[in-house]
């Protein structure tokens, strides 16, 4: 049986600005009218992994159980517009799917896995990041990945389009 949940927020210009300075990810396409005007989006857009944050701290992403959890972006968010979620969970309070939209939009959905895939190799990923425990945060890491993404590689015209989280 699912119980449906929704909520929703808004990110204000201010907090846009908040973000860059914590990350370090001052990529205009957040932060400058000019430049977000002449994008593609004609107006600033929201960082991608602020949203993720405010998302994760609504659904109490600590205390969910998931193996994996596939976050795929399909259109930008914009500050100063309200961005509603609606998830779907099961008896046991784990997110099977969660849609975020923005004016009536579709823009990014969460996709949460309890069963691991057997082409998920963790042995691989331990090898390659050298986390240890509680020594970086969700928070952290998606701030290093808006970082590096915005300003570092491939850096100005960059986006985000998909993140894979995987808990072992």
């Amino acid at each position: 049986m699912f119980k449906k949940i929704k909520f929703s927020f808004i990110i204000k210009n201010r907090q846009g600005k908040s973000y860059a300075k914590k990350t370090k990810d001052y990529n205009q396409i957040h932060l400058g009218k000019i430049i977000g005007y002449n994008s593609i989006f004609n107006q600033k857009i929201c960082h991608g992994n602020l949203i993720i944050e405010k998302i994760f701290k609504k659904i109490n992403f600590k205390k969910l159980f998931f193996r994996n959890c596939n976050i795929n972006f399909h259109s930008a968010f914009f500050y100063n517009e309200k961005i509603s979620c609606i998830g779907f969970f099961d008896k046991k309070k784990n997110i099977s799917i969660l849609q975020i939209f923005q004016k009536g939009y579709v823009k990014c959905t969460f996709q949460f896995e309890s069963h691991l895939n057997n082409n998920d190799n963790f042995k691989n990923y331990k090898k390659k990041f050298k986390i240890k425990k509680n020594k970086y945060n969700i928070n952290f890491l998606l701030g290093s990945i808006s970082y590096f993404v915005g300003m570092i590689y491939p850096g100005k015209k960059s986006l985000i389009l998909s993140i894979r989280i995987s808990k072992n």
